[in-house]
Formats: C-alpha cells, structure tokens, sequence
C-alpha cells in the first residue's frame, strides 16, 4: 500500500486489520506515489496496480512510458459487465475511462488491448463490433468510417485475433432480431462480445444502460506492462472486489500461466 503511512496505518487499525499482512510505504503527495508503484512493479513485488484516491489521469501519466511500464502502445480501459437485460451475458465495452475522443490509430489500440485481455480470460477469438448510430458507412460520420476501417483492419491480421463487424448500432450488436430486420449476416451481429464505443461518452452510458440496476461490472486499465485496477467513486465494495479480481485474471498469462477458465458460455 502506498501513500500518507500514517493514515493508512490508523485505518488499518481502526478495521481491526492483520497489519503484518500490509507493507506500507509512505508518499508525501500523488507523484511519488505512483513512482513508488511503478518501483514495486519493476521489482517484481506488485503484479497489477490499484487505483485508490489518486486521479486516473495522474496515475497514468506517471506510469507510462517504455522506462517505466508502457509498451508502446496507448493504454485503454475495459468494462466487463454482466447484463442482466441480455439473459445475464458477459459482456465487454471500450473505452469509458481513458481515452476521451480516440482517433482511429488509438482506435486500433483500444481494440488490441480488448482483445488481448478477452484472450487472457479465454476468448480466444472475441466478437467484436464497433458501434456507431447506423450500419452505413457515411463520410459525415467519423464514428462510422473509424468503424468500417477498423473492420478492414481487423479483417486483414492488423488487431489480433478476432471476428470484427462495424459500424454496428447497439441493438444490431447485441439482440440477434434486431440484426435480422436489418439483414446483418456473420459472427458478429447480434452476437458480441466486446463493444467498441467511438467515444468516452458513449462508452459510459452504454455502459450504464448495460448494467443498469442490478447487473455488476469490472473495470480494468489495459495496454501497460501490468494491469490497473480502476473501481470508479461510486462503485460498491462488491464492485470493487470485482475490478481487483478481473486485475488478478489478467496477470498470471503475462507470466507463462495457464488463461482464466472461460467466460462466454458454451
């Protein structure tokens, strides 16, 4: 754990909590927390990254970079739901905590985090649609040219391992009567796993609408050398559990290990 030690400490013993089983390590302020972080990791004594009251942007900005634990690529945050609207379905939606309006190029690295992490979990070959308003590619409409391109891209080796349709509006994405009454074949339509939002507002009330009042969601940062972990401040401590779990799934593959056991029903 790190940050001010002596609070920390004090909370610790106000939960009545082991405090041998905690290493606390003292920051004066959220810059030299997230060094000291990025310091654990490289060390090999953190696996994954919690977010606790420190900003997202902050947090990020301090650990990326190819010296500290960037790839190269940009990193991306991940929900997976579990909507109880769509017969309980697992679902996974990007980017509703990062990237606030992603050119096409952040585009493509969004997908490839997504998918790369789906693997990790057991979905080796993740059916992905990347939203729009319409099915039509239509010039006016960045959102939906992003889509069609991300769909040759995709098509061609250029993200990963995935099936891949877009533009696809939400309900053509997920109900397989709607992408029937609008004559939408293949693996994807009506059929997703990961939603691809074109923008960070959409992504949030997607996702809102996704998990409405009694589903559960996880949310994680993907595309560093280690996951993080991001509970937002609303979330509940069940909410939270959730975020820290997905986190854990997403290690051990880095390391050699065995995937997680499947996610998508069979």
């Amino acid at each position: 754990m790190v940050g001010d030690e002596e609070r920390i400490s004090a909370l610790l013993r106000q939960l009545r909590a082991p405090t041998e089983s905690f290493e606390v390590r003292h920051a004066s302020d959220s810059a030299v927390a997230v060094r000291i972080a990025v310091e654990e990791v490289q060390a090999g004594r953190a696996e994954f990254v919690v977010k606790g009251s420190i900003p997202t942007a902050a947090l990020l900005r301090g650990m990326l970079g190819r010296e500290r634990l960037g790839t190269g690529r940009v990193a991306s945050h991940l929900y997976v739901i579990e909507a109880p609207a769509y017969r309980n379905r697992v679902l996974a939606l990007t980017d509703a905590g990062v990237n606030i309006a992603p050119d096409l190029t952040t585009k493509a690295d969004i997908v490839r985090n997504a998918v790369d992490a789906l693997a990790m979990l057991g979905i080796t070959r993740a059916r992905t649609a990347v939203l729009s308003a319409v099915e039509m590619v239509k010039q006016e409409l960045s959102s939906a040219t992003d889509a069609a391109l991300l769909t040759v891209m995709g098509q061609r080796g250029q993200l990963g391992t995935l099936d891949i349709d877009g533009p696809l509006s939400i309900d053509a994405a997920l109900l397989a009567a709607a992408a029937r009454d609008k004559a939408l074949s293949g693996e994807v339509a009506g059929n997703a796993d990961l939603l691809v939002a074109p923008a960070i507002d959409a992504a949030n009330m997607v996702g809102k609408a996704l998990i409405g009042e009694t589903g559960r969601a996880m949310g994680v940062v993907v595309g560093a050398r280690v996951p993080v972990a991001l509970p937002s401040r609303g979330d509940s401590l069940w909410t939270r559990r959730l975020s820290l779990r997905l986190a854990s799934y997403l290690v051990p593959v880095a390391h050699g290990a065995e995937p997680a056991a499947r996610v998508r029903a069979s």
